[in-house]
Formats: structure tokens, C-alpha cells, sequence
């Protein structure tokens, strides 16, 4: 067991604070300011969210995924978008023009030549991952706890408690999982890790990086072309698309500023996803119907056991029984469960009514600006012409 650094978790919670101090200590590098906290407050949604603290996704269009021939084994990921990619390429030609002058140290593992060991993976696909493993655990909550429903609506009720308790740790929603721990740092294709290492080993981070001879050279070089570094995790690049070195590289595809990177390289995560929501929450209700249950009524102190058949939908004709909107509603509730925000019960509800009442108009705008208050901490009058013109308002 290290004196000084955590080698793991294992320890006891005072043995973690300290050493974890510790670290903190001694790894501040004052006359660098491209070596950040990405676990301080705002810092932990870096390139998961827009200005505007709507989760967002990877739109791979413009700005595209690319990528990059510097991985370090076959079958790793190594990719980024277009412009990190290249960022990174000559970030490589720097460390190979260095060791030739012997003007670092040969050997390092790490800092001699910077291989990828992990880059870019798709959001939705690790969403998906993650909703397989949510749907097994509430079907085994429903069975142990013999929850029983006998249409769709009925199936609701009981299913928005449970998500009550989990939803806050366990995100069900695409947004509330890229906002979330689940969804890892290289989903948002600006990061890349060049080394292999445990995250709570501070052990080795501090004895294969900070205290590598090669350290001053590799945060000038990530400086130099753009890139930041994870305090706690020294192998993370994270490409700085507010910097002039990273966008330089981005201009090179006629993106020359952040907010179009931002624009460009991503589309907000609830865009396109409702109708996986809702195909979501009807493959949930048909793999956890029973053939049929009973229960005893009870009617002026007479009781009756009552046979249930629960009723048995396709997609189209549960889509055709319960409208966008029937499910626009129950989409809000589940993301104010998700998140943590100071609305009223009021307030919500009020929001949510609102909601529905311009999705009638323009259903898109209508997802939008929920998401837009929702996610962004400002003034909520409650109106519905506030909430018709939030969006606009907000881009000004």
C-alpha cells in the first residue's frame, strides 16, 4: 500500500480523503493552466453539453468522426472528430521531432510517443447498452414485487414510482445518460487516453506522468496544439474548442469559431430520439404483461376476485390508442424526476401543461424548449408566451 497516493478504492475513508488531498496537492501545476479539474463543478459536462446545458451528441456530419492511425493495439478505439484528430496527429509529429533531438527521455512507456488507447465511442450505442441492463432490473423489480397492470395506462402508473426511486441515479432517458457518470468523456469526440491505467490508482498517475521526465515537455506540447489535461486522469486529452491552436485545426474544414464547432460537430440528444422513447416504454410494457392475474375488489364490504386479461397492443395500435402527446407528458415527467432543479410542484406541472399545450403547434419546438429550461438555471414565469418565445429569447 503507497504511503503517500491511493493505489485503489480499498482503503478506509480516511485513508481515501487523505491521500486524495494529497494528490490534489501535488499535482497543481500553477504555470500551467491547460491541466484541469474535470471533476469541478461545470467542468464534469465539458463536451456533453451545450451553452445552453442541453446534453448533446455527436452529429457526425460537418465535423465527423475520423479515425486515427496512432492507436496502440488492434481493436482499440482511437478516434475523434476530424479536427481533434488531426490536432492530434501533429501533437505526435512534436514527440517524434523531440526524441530524434534527444530533447526528451526515451523509453517512457507513455511520453516518449503517445499512443491512443481510447477514443471516441458512440453514445447511443453505449445508451443502448445501458438500457438493456435498466430494462433487466426493472423487470426483475416488477416480478419480485408481482406488480400486475392491465393496459398501458395502468402500466404507467405503477412503472413512474419506481423511476421515482432510480431515476436520479439510474438515468432512463438518452439525455439524462449523456448528462450522466454513465456516459463516459470520450463520447463526446474531443478525447482521447493514451494510456491504459487504473482511475483510482493515484499511484501511478503521479509516478508515470507527474513525475516523468518527459511531464513539462507534454503539457507544452498539449498546450502548443490545443489540448488540456485531466488532473486526475494525466493520460486524458480533452481538446479545447475554445482555444486558437484547436480551433486553427477545426478552420481547416471552414469551422472557425466554438459556436459553430458546437453548432456543427452536434445535434441536441432528446432531437430524434422520442420515438425510441416511446418503442422504449412499449417493449417494456409487452415483455413484462402476464397472460392474465387476479385480484379481489372490494365493493360496499363485499369482496370479488376479478380475472384480468391485459391487454395485448402492437406498436401501432398502442401509438394509435395513446397520442404524442400522452407521451410527451409522461417523457417530462420522467426528466424532472432525472434532474435536479428547484421547480415547484406548480411549476412543474405548469411547465409540463404548457408544454403540451404548444406541442400542439409545433411538437419539435415544443421538446426544445422544455429541454432549454429544464437544463438552463434562469427565471421561469410560467407563461405560455414566455415559454413559446424561451428559445428565441435565449439565442439573443
Amino acid at each position: 500500500m503507497s504511503e503517500y497516493f491511493k493505489e485503489s478504492n480499498a482503503e478506509t475513508a480516511r485513508e481515501l480523503f487523505e491521500k486524495r488531498a494529497m494528490y490534489d496537492v501535488e499535482t497543481i501545476t500553477p504555470f500551467h493552466t491547460n491541466v484541469v479539474d474535470f471533476n469541478f463543478a461545470e467542468k464534469k459536462l465539458y463536451g456533453k453539453v451545450n451553452r445552453l446545458y442541453v446534453p448533446m451528441i455527436v452529429a457526425g456530419s460537418v465535423l465527423p468522426i475520423k479515425n486515427s492511425p496512432y492507436k496502440a493495439e488492434v481493436g482499440k478505439e482511437a478516434a475523434a472528430l476530424n479536427f481533434v484528430v488531426d490536432a492530434f496527429s501533429e501533437l505526435i509529429q512534436e514527440f517524434v521531432v523531440a526524441a530524434a533531438r534527444n530533447s526528451i527521455q526515451g523509453g517512457d512507456k507513455y511520453l516518449t510517443k503517445p499512443k491512443i488507447y481510447k477514443g471516441y465511442r458512440d453514445p447511443r450505442r453505449l445508451y443502448r447498452e445501458h438500457l438493456a441492463e435498466y430494462q433487466k432490473g426493472m423487470r426483475s423489480a416488477l416480478r419480485h414485487q408481482k406488480i400486475r397492470y392491465s393496459n398501458f395506462g395502468d402500466f404507467i402508473g405503477k412503472v413512474i414510482p419506481y423511476l421515482e426511486s432510480t431515476a436520479r441515479i439510474l438515468p432512463f432517458t438518452l439525455p439524462a445518460f449523456v448528462k450522466s457518470t454513465s456516459c463516459p468523456a470520450i463520447s463526446s469526440g474531443l478525447v482521447f487516453e493514451i494510456a491504459d491505467l487504473e482511475y483510482d490508482n493515484d499511484k501511478d498517475k503521479y509516478e508515470k506522468f507527474y513525475s516523468s521526465p518527459n511531464w513539462e515537455f507534454y503539457l507544452n506540447a498539449c498546450a502548443k496544439y490545443g489540448f488540456m489535461i485531466d488532473q486526475h486522469i494525466p493520460w486524458r486529452l480533452v481538446a479545447d474548442i475554445g482555444s486558437a491552436p484547436m480551433l486553427s485545426f477545426a478552420a481547416k474544414y471552414s469551422v472557425g469559431d466554438t459556436d459553430s464547432v458546437l453548432a456543427l460537430a452536434y445535434s441536441e440528444a432528446h432531437r430524434r430520439y422520442f420515438t425510441l422513447f416511446k418503442d422504449t416504454l412499449y417493449r417494456m410494457y409487452s415483455e413484462n404483461r402476464v397472460q392474465s392475474f387476479t385480484a379481489t375488489t372490494y365493493v360496499k364490504n363485499n369482496s370479488k376476485t376479478v380475472t384480468y386479461i391485459p391487454v395485448k397492443y402492437t406498436s401501432a395500435s398502442l401509438y394509435r390508442r395513446y397520442n404524442d402527446l400522452y407521451f410527451l407528458k409522461i417523457y417530462c415527467q420522467i426528466r424532472f424526476l432525472e434532474e435536479e432543479t428547484l421547480f415547484t410542484k406548480n411549476q412543474k406541472e405548469r411547465l409540463i401543461e404548457q408544454t403540451l399545450e404548444l406541442a400542439n403547434t409545433d411538437f419539435s419546438k415544443a421538446l426544445d424548449t422544455f429541454e432549454i429550461i429544464l437544463n438552463k438555471t434562469f427565471d421561469y414565469r410560467g407563461s405560455l408566451t414566455y415559454i413559446s418565445n424561451a428559445l428565441e429569447k435565449i439565442s439573443e
